[in-house]
């Protein structure tokens, strides 16, 4: 919080001293004691400042899945942290990124090109979850004034398309790779004790009820004929019989 009628006050110190930290506890703006001629001068002493941090749109442009970025190992991603003016040094910072709730990497080795320092991290098999940005320090970085950088740390987006979330070694439906099964767990048992086919069907599959009975028997040969045929018969019989019936019946008029 600045003072009373000091909208315009600036803290000059070092390193280490109580200036410096009451200036950054109360967000008033500080310089170091070196710069406090050039500001007199008229030189330049405003300090370069981080103002994103990038993953480069041409290293994940190929795994873009449903407004998220899913990389799978091996993939080199280009990091680019972008200062508000051209820098330049000899040790760059160390820039600290995560997985999702991994451990910690620290990427120690960039390029300074210009206005941006470019980190490379290649996507390792035990990397899971969504990459995230935790803290940029350290280096000598400075831009060509002598003005050492104010490092900061923003949260991580991806060039040209901003804040969407790249994911290391997931899917689609499942892209934090937390070890459950894609699109939900599979529970529930199948129960076949001895007969199958009814039984209730809820959840699980429980096949203890009666079985189908189904009858495979097979027929085969004729069925009895009826109608005219057992008429035919009949008629058979009844002349068979008044046949025999004549014959005695003539024999007998013979014998007398």
């Amino acid at each position: 919080m600045f003072l009373a009628g000091c909208s315009n006050l600036t803290i000059y110190g070092n390193d280490n001293m109580t200036s410096k930290k009451y200036a950054e506890d109360h967000k008033i703006p500080f310089e170091y004691i070196a710069n406090w001629d050039k500001a007199t001068s008229g030189s330049d002493v405003t300090a370069p400042a981080v103002t994103d941090i990038l993953v480069t749109y041409a290293s994940v442009q190929g795994y873009y899945n449903q407004n998220m970025f899913i990389v799978p190992a091996q993939v080199k991603l280009a990091i680019n942290v972008v200062f508000s003016e051209a820098v330049q040094g000899t040790t760059v910072p160390t820039l600290t990124i995560k997985f999702g709730d991994g451990q910690n990497i620290q990427l120690t080795e960039g390029t300074v090109g210009d206005s941006t320092i470019t980190y490379i991290y290649t996507v390792k098999n035990t990397d899971k979850g969504v990459m995230t940005t935790v803290d940029y320090k350290g280096g000598n970085i400075k831009d060509a004034a002598g003005n050492a950088a104010k490092l900061s740390c923003p949260a991580l987006q991806v060039e040209i398309m901003g804040k969407y979330p790249v994911y290391a070694n997931g899917t689609a439906t499942n892209p934090s790779n937390s070890g459950t099964n894609n699109g939900g767990t599979t529970s529930g048992s199948t129960n076949n004790a001895g007969s199958s086919s009814t039984g209730t069907t809820n959840g699980t599959s429980n096949n203890k009820g009666t079985s189908s009975a189904k009858d495979n028997t097979v027929f085969s040969g004729k069925l009895p004929q009826t109608g005219i045929g057992l008429g035919l018969l009949t008629s058979l019989i009844v002349a068979c019989g008044l046949g025999i019936f004549s014959f005695l019946k003539a024999r007998k008029y013979k014998d007398i």
